[in-house]
């Protein structure tokens, strides 16, 4: 996907979640929209594109001599469903991963299907 697609779409994205946090159920709205339309209907396939955008993440760390980091902890903002880059940070050595999101979105069965996952990623 073109990088003016994904800004496009990223930007579309948070003006539908912003109107719908304003809106009386807009959570649960939210939460529906996520698994018809969003990134909850692929999920196998989310996970994977989670795991290369953290592979990305480690690259960009690797050319800026992240050893140097490797011991400052990692702040990810926007959470979601599951913490798909936190277990990555933490299975890559992290030794402190601190996620957080404004909606309480996370799941445990979707989070213990992440680690599924990710688990049959890495065998």
């Amino acid at each position: 996907m073109a990088l003016g697609k994904v800004i496009r779409h990223w930007r579309v994205k948070g003006l539908i979640q912003g109107l719908l946090s304003a809106v009386p159920g807009g959570d649960r709205i939210n939460d529906h929209l996520q698994t018809v339309l969003g990134d909850l209907r692929y999920f196998e396939n989310n996970i994977k594109r989670k795991v290369d955008d953290w592979a990305g993440i480690m690259s960009h760390l690797d050319a800026v001599h992240h050893r140097a980091v490797e011991d400052s902890p990692i702040l990810e903002i926007g959470t979601g469903w599951y913490p798909s880059l936190p277990f990555c940070f933490v299975l890559a050595g992290f030794p402190r991963v601190y996620t957080v999101d404004l909606t309480r979105h996370m799941r445990k069965t979707l989070t213990f299907r992440m680690l599924r996952a990710l688990m049959l990623l890495t065998t």
